[in-house]
């Protein structure tokens, strides 16, 4: 498991789930973005606490990948969201 995939939802988002998107918006500094399609079905999942493993098998079920590809995927993801600040690494005390 690479260091990317131990994060967690940055606590000063909040979000709500719309049609085929999640909008997430940061309460300190207002910043917003609108993840489409399996960045919001992975969003939702990670939202809920599930552990990285969890989260590879279902989205490798939901979106028909085999779970090296879908690994890959989600690591390249959380390292973006990483950079962004929409994700902390699970034991960073940044921001609560």
């Amino acid at each position: 498991m690479s260091t990317a995939a131990r994060v967690r939802c940055a606590p000063g988002i909040v979000w709500v789930k719309d049609t085929g998107r999640a909008l997430l918006v940061d309460g300190e500094t207002g910043r917003l973005w609108a993840l489409q399609d399996a960045d919001a079905l992975t969003w939702e999942l990670l939202s809920m606490g599930y552990k990285y493993t969890d989260l590879v098998r279902m989205l490798a079920l939901l979106l028909t990948l085999s779970e090296d590809e879908t690994s890959a995927v989600l690591d390249d993801t959380l390292a973006r969201w990483q950079a962004a600040g929409i994700v902390l690494a699970a034991g960073d005390s940044a921001h609560g």
